[in-house]
């Protein structure tokens, strides 16, 4: 592996050392995690990466939407089902900045099928991901 020297404002350094910490890297390794999620991340368009950001700050704020203050959405079962809404929500406000047009040839399949299925396919695959997550020495597997 080649080394690249990269400057970084203390207050990044500071802050990629604190998180490198906590999660049992070094520094490097954090930085190269980092990097390599967002080569990964580069296999996904524009708007998929957005739509990706605005379901983790629709989960942060659907946690901090809480009279607890430890209450998360993975842990609290009226945040997870706000959250499950806010993010319903968020795809029908999203969906009237977008022309749809009847671009699949799967005519005998309806969305709640076809989306079942994905969904069941991502859930087959997320193993996989997890396994080759970026940052491990795996990643070229």
């Amino acid at each position: 592996m080649k080394q690249v020297n990269v400057a970084l404002p203390d207050t990044t350094r500071t802050y990629l050392e604190e998180i490198a910490a906590k999660n049992g890297r070094k520094l490097s390794e954090e930085v190269r995690a980092r990097l390599d999620q967002s080569v990964v991340d580069d296999r996904f368009d524009a708007a998929t990466q957005e739509l990706g950001r605005d379901v983790m700050w629709l989960a942060r704020l659907a946690s901090r939407n809480s009279n607890a203050p430890a209450a998360e959405w993975k842990r609290d079962r009226v945040l997870f089902d706000a959250f499950r809404r806010a993010v319903d929500d968020w795809l029908g406000l999203l969906s009237t900045e977008f022309e749809f047009q009847h671009l699949s040839e799967a005519t005998d399949l309806d969305a709640v099928t076809l989306g079942r299925s994905i969904t069941n396919a991502y859930a087959d695959m997320k193993p996989m991901l997890i396994k080759h997550r970026p940052g491990g020495d795996n990643m070229e597997e």
